[in-house]
């Protein structure tokens, strides 16, 4: 595994410096050390340090009052062998002795991502499809066991979706505009229509555990059970490798149909181009796939709104699944603005931005195009 050996300021700094020593070629002096930005650093590690960089100082711009302490975990694995190519292990790892890579942490609404894979597995894949219809509604659950209601976590549970959404409940929607809007109540319907037996046999061929405490919760369904990133990157690329999961130095397996990855595939990207990703559509690429997640917890003094406490990214283009985790190690709000979107997918995108370039908006390529100078 790439590990950044250096706390992350130490490293961008050294990395400023790498690359305006290695502009200058002129100097017999730098000739003769043969230095340069691509064998000091590889070219994958220096764009993962350029998008944490970009991306903590968004942040901050945006919340002062958390500046130096905003914590994340940017890891890119490489789909055909699952070698980790490059990864930002936390702002100060290892000075701080906290592998964030490592740690795990709520994933929140990122599940729904698995818990969508379930639904196209079930029946053997015979069952559901993105154009099904599901239902967004304002439901609560209670629990029972062999006619008796029982007592877990909560023995009555009443989600409801992220209060900005409009309208807020959107009663029938297609599985596939759920996703994309990441709708609570509606992936809570499905969840339990198909069953929270078959997320967890499905969810755990992904070799993601779910501990026997949760087993029986619908609040599974949106992400109560903590996954490092690594693992979930690595949980991520079986989208991307047509249902195969790559670990190296172990032997691939097979998790989900390539029919249900192809589906998977289509709705990650409709995230990107319809739903909660959209920032991603500036990435010069139309093989860009991914998925937001948010944990948050009640809030006192914000009712409506509540605490966020995680932010989540994962997503891909053709070569590399990358995954952006970012939150406090006290578990505190962040902010009651930050979510997966605003937080986590900026640093994905200034990662795929340096691989692939950015788009140039229309406006921007007609002014170009009415600017360029005549060849004489």
């Amino acid at each position: 595994m790439y590990q950044l050996a250096l706390p992350l300021f130490f490293a961008l700094s050294i990395l400023s410096s790498v690359e305006s020593f290695a502009e200058d070629r002129t100097s017999s002096q730098q000739k003769n050390k043969g230095v340069s930005a691509e064998n000091a650093l590889s070219r994958l590690q220096q764009y993962a340090l350029r998008a944490v960089g970009k991306g903590i100082r968004q942040y901050e711009k945006r919340n002062p009052e958390n500046e130096g302490v905003l914590e994340v975990c940017f890891i890119v694995i490489e789909h055909t062998t699952g070698e980790v190519a490059a990864s930002v292990n936390g702002r100060n790892y290892p000075a701080s002795a906290v592998d964030h890579c490592e740690k795990p942490r709520q994933t929140g609404t990122l599940f729904k991502t698995f818990v969508l894979a379930a639904a196209l597995e079930y029946g053997n894949g015979t069952m559901w499809s993105l154009s099904s219809e599901v239902l967004d509604l304002p439901l609560c659950y209670e629990y029972y066991r062999r006619g008796k209601k029982i007592n877990v976590l909560d023995p009555v549970y009443c989600p409801q979706n992220y209060a900005l959404e409009d309208p807020l409940y959107a009663g029938k929607i297609t599985l596939k505009k759920a996703f994309e809007d990441s709708r609570n109540a509606a992936f809570l319907w499905l969840g339990n229509i198909i069953g929270i037996d078959w997320i967890v046999e499905t969810v755990e061929r992904f070799g993601i555990p779910i501990p026997k405490s949760q087993r029986r919760h619908a609040a599974l369904i949106l992400g109560i059970t903590e996954v490092s990133p690594l693992r979930m990157a690595q949980a991520f690329s079986v989208f991307a490798n047509d249902g195969v999961l790559i670990i190296p130095n172990h032997d691939q397996r097979t998790v989900i149909t390539q029919k249900t990855a192809a589906r998977l595939q289509m709705a990650l990207r409709g995230v990107v181009v319809n739903g909660t990703a959209q920032k991603g559509k500036t990435i010069d690429s139309k093989k860009i796939y991914g998925k937001t997640g948010t944990t948050s917890a009640p809030d006192p003094e914000n009712k409506e709104r509540g605490k966020t406490i995680d932010a989540w990214f994962c997503g891909f283009d053709e070569q590399y699944t990358v995954c952006v985790w970012t939150g406090f190690d006290d578990q505190e709000n962040i902010g009651t603005e930050e979510s997966g979107g605003r937080t986590a997918l900026p640093f994905f995108v200034h990662f795929m931005e340096q691989l692939h370039g950015k788009k140039i908006s229309k406006k921007a390529e007609k002014t170009k195009r009415t600017n360029k100078t005549p060849r004489g």
